[in-house]
Protein backbone atom coordinates (compact mmCIF):
# COMPACT_ATOMS: atom_id res chain seq x y z
CA UNK A 1 0.00 0.00 0.00
CA UNK A 2 1.48 3.36 -0.92
CA UNK A 3 1.98 6.25 1.50
CA UNK A 4 -0.90 8.30 0.11
CA UNK A 5 -3.38 5.46 0.70
CA UNK A 6 -2.09 5.00 4.25
CA UNK A 7 -2.47 8.71 4.96
CA UNK A 8 -5.95 8.73 3.46
CA UNK A 9 -7.06 5.82 5.66
CA UNK A 10 -5.62 7.48 8.77
CA UNK A 11 -7.36 10.75 7.94
CA UNK A 12 -10.69 8.98 7.49
CA UNK A 13 -10.32 7.25 10.85
CA UNK A 14 -9.34 10.46 12.59
CA UNK A 15 -12.10 12.53 11.00
CA UNK A 16 -14.68 9.98 12.08
CA UNK A 17 -13.36 10.14 15.65
CA UNK A 18 -13.47 13.94 15.88
CA UNK A 19 -16.54 14.39 13.72
CA UNK A 20 -14.77 16.40 11.05
CA UNK A 21 -17.02 18.23 8.61
CA UNK A 22 -14.27 18.86 6.07
CA UNK A 23 -13.95 16.74 2.96
CA UNK A 24 -10.59 18.09 1.81
CA UNK A 25 -7.67 15.82 2.74
CA UNK A 26 -5.50 18.88 3.45
CA UNK A 27 -7.98 20.15 6.04
CA UNK A 28 -8.26 16.78 7.73
CA UNK A 29 -4.49 16.43 7.82
CA UNK A 30 -4.20 19.89 9.40
CA UNK A 31 -6.81 18.90 12.02
CA UNK A 32 -4.75 15.82 12.86
CA UNK A 33 -1.58 17.86 13.22
CA UNK A 34 -3.27 20.47 15.42
CA UNK A 35 -4.84 17.81 17.63
CA UNK A 36 -1.45 16.17 18.13
CA UNK A 37 0.11 19.54 18.99
CA UNK A 38 -2.64 20.21 21.54
CA UNK A 39 -1.98 16.84 23.19
CA UNK A 40 1.74 17.57 23.38
CA UNK A 41 1.15 21.08 24.75
CA UNK A 42 -1.23 19.81 27.42
CA UNK A 43 1.27 17.15 28.44
CA UNK A 44 4.08 19.70 28.74
CA UNK A 45 2.15 22.38 30.64
CA UNK A 46 1.91 22.09 34.42
CA UNK A 47 -1.53 22.03 35.98
CA UNK A 48 -3.04 25.50 36.35
CA UNK A 49 -4.19 24.66 39.88
CA UNK A 50 -0.61 24.94 41.11
CA UNK A 51 -0.48 28.63 40.21
CA UNK A 52 -2.86 30.04 42.82
CA UNK A 53 -2.77 30.36 46.58
CA UNK A 54 -5.61 30.54 49.08
CA UNK A 55 -5.76 33.25 51.70
CA UNK A 56 -5.76 32.26 55.38
CA UNK A 57 -9.51 32.88 55.65
CA UNK A 58 -10.13 30.64 52.65
CA UNK A 59 -7.91 27.93 54.12
CA UNK A 60 -9.80 28.07 57.43
CA UNK A 61 -13.12 27.88 55.61
CA UNK A 62 -11.88 24.92 53.60
CA UNK A 63 -10.80 23.09 56.76
CA UNK A 64 -14.21 23.76 58.33
CA UNK A 65 -15.96 22.34 55.28
CA UNK A 66 -13.71 19.28 55.28
CA UNK A 67 -14.53 18.62 58.95
CA UNK A 68 -18.24 19.15 58.40
CA UNK A 69 -18.47 16.79 55.43
CA UNK A 70 -16.15 14.14 56.83
CA UNK A 71 -18.46 13.56 59.83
Amino acid sequence: MNEYKKAEILMKRFSSMVGSKSTRPEDRLMEMILAQQRKQTQAEEPEAEEDFELSEDELKRLEELKKRYSE
